[in-house]
């Protein structure tokens, strides 16, 4: 049998929903206005946006060629994406064989590389369904139709010139990612710690690098080096063929970091510029478009364009915010993996949050010491942490789903408890044959950690968290401590104190060990999870009437025919599926609180945020009048700044949570179309 580059099989083809993992951005583009210094304008304001976006996602791809790349170190497949000089697409499994030359799979090989993953088959088949729609579309589109011009750069289709198949383009990059996904799952290569660490492996079989670590400048820029000396990565030629892949990944990385770190601040401040500028525009549609010689049917398109435009400029600082998080991120686990001994675990560091974890923290706002602005301040929080609530209300319910849909399948759990010290214990349990709960000994921990590097890792990291809990509590003894009990599975603060950071890390620690858990039971996303649930389900009941229903507000029913499934109805069910029950049952609930609060909070917040505004010119005048001293006043003015900033994440949080509002119903809806069984 011949190699195969799949174009793609034949299939119904839905829009490609983004994974919920998928965090490049796509391009802000500029509704048209038709009044000619308007769209002038735009064009000019969208260019430090699109740089910014552009460097955002030069980091994240980076990052998924790393993991590529150590996958291809261990002899795992990889996957190549092909654009052909019709425009036509197709897709390669291929890997580095004994003497390091690329070996493109076979059919057979392909299918017996899917065959025992049904995520990994799930995913395949979805990027061909997508290739294969938008190599139709090629062919349909004709000579006489604007087409989309692509070509593949960091492992995608990059457009270079828009056209009718730009949706389809979309849609093949958005499968790729989750095929990649699959298939790093498979390498158990997860996050970008592990994957250096693979890398070092190698490298250390060449050269010493006992004294290698991690810098960083005030700024964010990276560099490796080798004592005080920069690591020159240039000079590695005598690697093998993946590794000098890796290496290459490695130097695209940091240098996209850089440029973050040199650029960014200057392009915020540019579209901070444009976005003060573009505050006038909307009341001065009509004036505007009566010069541009518009009709009078035309100014309320124009002035919708203009308000979507003013909008989509101020995305800006939430891209630079993103984008220096994932740098922040980067430093961490570079750090992470040469403080390791080679071959073995890393040491702890302090805690960076998996790009996976959605959690968002509480909203703090910073003492401004003048009475009438710290109490507005604190009513203005209000709404912003009761969004955070909500959407760390569905976020945690999705994460119940895969934990139940694990205990279904007789996988093991994770269960944290706190005693009245504050002395957190963890422990591994799951289901027995006769349904009691049974904690694992030590020896079967071992066995169920053994199975997985990552595993043990996100363990290894979560005892040290704990343990440095721990010792914030005895060296504290005498002092105030924070409060903080059990609640959905991680520790909520109730009162603040000393210990707050050691517990956010406990709680980061314990996100990345229930998802080493999930992906061992091969349980990586929702739609997976309620398919074990309803095959479950299936065998006493007949749910293949089931549908998903979503309304304008976006919430959520799950229906079965014409009448609302009742899940509490369900009786008879095991202690699995009642813990799987009481979850979905959790996050419809969550989703319709979501619907009907969220529209309210975030006009709310808004009208705050607007209050607000005013808040710093008058700072001078607010501090003489609460007493404080001339030393005073300048602390007062950044307090009242970075509370100002912080109120403006309502957009943000709402967006967020819809997002995953969509995300639930989509993944349902897939879940309850699939075939039982599949």
């Amino acid at each position: 049998m011949g190699q195969v580059c799949s174009g793609g099989s034949v299939g119904k083809q839905v829009d490609a929903v983004r994974d919920a993992d998928d965090r490049e951005l796509d391009a802000v583009e500029m509704k048209e206005v038709k009044i000619p210094e308007y769209d002038s304008f735009f064009e000019s304001a969208s260019g430090p946006l699109n740089e910014m976006v552009e460097i955002h996602n030069g980091i994240l791809l980076s990052e998924e060629n790393l993991k590529e790349a150590a996958a291809a170190i261990q002899g795992e497949t990889q996957l190549r994406l092909i654009a052909s000089g019709s425009g036509r697409v197709s897709i390669c499994l291929w890997r580095y064989d004994e003497k390091e030359r690329e070996q493109v799979l076979t059919a057979q090989q392909v299918e017996e590389t899917i065959a025992g993953n049904k995520a990994l088959r799930e995913a395949y088949e979805h990027a061909q369904h997508a290739i294969d729609s938008l190599n139709a579309q090629l062919e349909k589109g004709g000579s006489n139709s604007p087409r989309s011009r692509f070509e593949v750069k960091r492992g995608r289709l990059h457009i270079t010139s828009k056209g009718s198949q730009d949706r389809f383009v979309r849609d093949v990059n958005i499968t790729l990612f989750s095929l990649r996904k699959q298939m790093a799952i498979v390498a158990h290569v997860m996050n970008l710690s592990d994957s250096m660490k693979i890398f070092l492996k190698e490298v250390s079989k060449v050269q010493d690098i006992s004294s290698l670590n991690v810098q960083t400048n005030e700024e964010g820029a990276i560099r490796l080096a080798s004592g005080d000396d920069e690591l020159d990565l240039h000079s590695m030629n005598k690697l093998s063929k993946p590794a000098l892949q890796f290496r290459d990944a490695l130097v695209s990385l940091l240098e996209n970091i850089e440029m973050a770190s040199e650029s960014m601040p200057q392009l915020v401040e540019q579209t901070n510029s444009f976005i003060s500028e573009a505050q006038e525009f909307p009341s001065k549609v009509p004036d505007a478009a009566a010069s541009a010689g518009l009709g009078f049917t035309e100014i309320p398109k124009a002035a919708m364009a203009t308000g979507s435009n003013v909008k989509s400029l101020s995305a800006g600082p939430t891209i630079a915010s993103s984008t220096m998080d994932m740098v922040k991120y980067v430093a961490t686990e570079l750090a992470l993996a040469v403080s390791a001994p080679i071959g073995a675990v890393a040491k702890s560091v302090h805690a960076a949050r998996d790009p996976e974890d959605k959690e968002l923290e509480e909203v703090e706002m910073k003492e401004v010491k003048i009475p009438d602005f710290d109490g507005f301040f604190e009513r203005a929080a209000a709404p912003l942490n009761e969004m955070v609530e909500i959407h760390n209300g569905i976020f945690l319910s999705e994460e119940a789903l895969k934990e139940a849909a694990a205990a279904l399948q007789g996988e093991t759990m994770v269960r944290v408890s706190v005693d009245g010290s504050g002395r957190v214990e963890m422990c591994f349990w799951r289901f027995d044959e006769k349904e009691n709960e049974e904690v694992l000994t030590t020896a079967q921990v071992e066995e169920k950690l053994d199975a997985s590097l990552d595993l043990r890792d996100a363990h290894q990291r979560t005892l040290q968290a704990i343990q440095a809990l721990h010792a914030a509590l005895d060296k504290g003894a005498n002092a105030g401590r924070s409060q903080y009990s059990v609640k959905r599975g991680r520790l909520m603060v109730s009162s603040k104190g000393p210990q707050d950071s050691q517990v956010r890390d406990v709680n980061i620690a314990l996100f990345s060990l229930r998802k080493y858990l999930a992906v061992s039971a091969h349980v990586t996303n929702l739609s997976e999870s309620v398919k074990i649930f309803l095959n479950e389900r299936s065998k006493v009941q007949d749910v293949r009437n089931l549908s998903v229903e979503t309304a304008d507000d976006g919430s959520i029913k799950i229906m079965n025919g014409d009448k609302e499934f009742d899940l509490r109805w369900m009786d008879n069910l095991s202690k699995p599926m009642q813990m799987f029950r009481d979850a979905l049952v959790d996050l419809l609930e969550n989703v319709q609180t979501a619907a009907t609060s969220v529209p309210e909070l975030v006009e709310q917040s808004n009208a705050f945020v607007a209050e607000a505004q005013e808040f710093p010119s008058k700072v001078p005048e607010a501090a003489s009048s609460a007493g404080l001293g001339m030393t005073e006043i300048p602390k007062a003015a950044m307090s009242t700044a970075g509370n100002v900033k912080s109120l403006s994440q309502g957009p943000h949080i709402a967006a967020s949570t819809t997002a995953m509002m969509k995300y639930a119903a989509t993944e349902l809806t897939e879940a309850v179309r699939s075939p039982l069984g599949t």
